[in-house]
């Protein structure tokens, strides 16, 4: 099976993989290769063989399993503490 892209589709992939890149690079840069910023990422309603999950469990359950095993999760106020704190 082929698969082709329109020449929208294209021009999304080719931004995706620039951003991709440059956000790894600032991350490396920066010393961030492991770590996860948990308050500062989003996810929703997940669906799986009928059964619902809040988005606050699908969030939970994949930081737990992220955690340690291959990055550090942290909050912001974690991460980037306040000056004088």
């Amino acid at each position: 099976m082929k698969y082709y892209l329109t020449v929208r589709g294209k021009k999304m992939l080719s931004a995706v993989s620039v951003m991709q890149e440059a956000g790894i690079d600032y991350m490396v840069e920066y010393g961030m290769t492991d770590c996860v910023v948990s308050d500062a990422c989003a996810t929703k309603v997940l669906e799986w063989n009928g059964n619902v999950f809040s988005a606050e469990i699908v969030q939970s359950v994949y930081f737990a399993s992220l955690n340690r095993s291959f990055a550090d999760i942290r909050t912001c106020r974690e991460y980037f503490p306040q000056k004088g704190q």
